[in-house]
């Protein structure tokens, strides 16, 4: 853009510019206090935020510099959603939190993430290598006759329909509320305990690990490896992702608690509250998509081809999700921080 006074779109934003600086200046104030930081200038920030309305309507009759149409845009999107950003919700809220703010959330809390994962996968790795190499290892960490109920499950495909899971082989409706009320347990669990600094969810996550380690190397041992690793193949991506989501996101809470110490525990909580949310969020999103693909689509008699099909599609969904997207976010963040900084020069 030439930023020249001579220029139509240099006078309009020289014209425009300290009422745009101000405006922005109410945004940075309610995004560090809340609503509450406008009880003084209230009818001031609709007063700019109509006026910068008027201003993004003429830039674009007029044709101005698109630096300025992009930018103001940003400006008085930003300032409705303030404006308007009350319950009920407004429409669209919910479908901008999950597409918007969820992965970029999830992606900025990454460092947490990783540790849950990396707990996962090692006490699972260990458990596994373990009892696969020494059964008899897995009575440490189950009781015999839940091990004898897996070994008989997978040894016998009749089993299912004369157990507790026989919804499950039939790949009905029920199967699915049962794994949706199981899961969430889980998940629920490995959130909330980490209300003790972490703790509860660093348990958590190592004692599932573990376990699932076990039962799947205690099955392997017994010469049924194919039949449990064809079962767990579709769902176990997005199942096992929400596991490590809820862990994180009860790590994520524990640390903020234990940061914020006594004094400022509540402030610190306040500031994180929707990055744990994010989490607890995108937790929920698989651990119910699990559900529906382990009730209704696990136990049914599909090829390993196509169970591998579908969690390489889940895998690729969830890459797309968790990276792909926040990175395409952070762009967009970037190229609108840099055309308001054209503006203002």
């Amino acid at each position: 853009m030439d930023n020249r006074p001579s220029t139509a779109s240099g006078r309009f934003a020289g014209e425009g510019l300290p009422r745009w600086r101000r405006l922005r200046s109410l945004l940075e104030s309610t995004r560090k206090k809340g609503p509450r930081a406008l009880r003084y200038e209230a009818r001031e920030f609709v007063r700019l935020y109509r006026s910068a309305s008027a201003d993004l309507a003429s830039a674009r009759s007029r044709r101005l510099a698109p630096d300025i149409v992009e930018y103001l845009n940003a400006l008085v999107g930003e300032a409705h959603a303030r404006i308007y950003d009350l319950p009920p919700l407004k429409r669209g809220a919910v479908g901008h939190w999950i597409l918007n703010e969820v992965p970029a959330r999830v992606a900025k809390a990454w460092p947490f993430v990783l540790v849950a994962a990396i707990l996962f996968l090692s006490s699972w790795t260990l458990s596994f290598a373990a009892v696969s190499a020494k059964p008899a290892t897995a009575a440490a960490l189950m009781d015999r006759g839940t091990l004898a109920s897996f070994d008989k499950m997978y040894s016998d495909p009749a089993f299912m329909k004369a157990t507790g899971s026989e919804a499950a082989a039939e790949g009905s409706a029920a199967a699915v509320t049962w794994y949706i009320r199981n899961n969430v347990t889980v998940s629920f669990l490995s959130f909330a305990l980490g209300a003790f600094f972490g703790l509860g969810s660093l348990v958590v996550v190592l004692v599932n690990g573990l376990s699932m380690g076990a039962i799947v190397g205690y099955v392997s041992a017994s010469g049924h490896g194919r039949s449990i690793w064809t079962f767990m193949a579709a769902h176990s991506v997005f199942e096992l992702a929400g596991l490590v989501l809820s862990a994180a996101a009860g790590l994520l809470l524990g640390w903020t608690l234990f940061r914020g110490g006594r004094a400022g525990r509540a402030a610190a909580l306040k500031e994180r509250t929707d990055d744990i949310l994010a989490l607890v969020t995108a937790d929920v999103i698989l651990t119910v998509g699990a559900a529906f693909i382990e009730g209704l689509f696990s136990p049914r008699r599909i090829g390993l081809d196509a169970r591998l099909a579908v969690a390489f599609a889940c895998l690729l969904l969830e890459l797309g999700y968790f990276v792909v997207l926040p990175l395409r976010l952070r762009r967009r963040s970037k190229s609108l921080t840099a055309g308001g900084q054209a503006v203002q020069k």
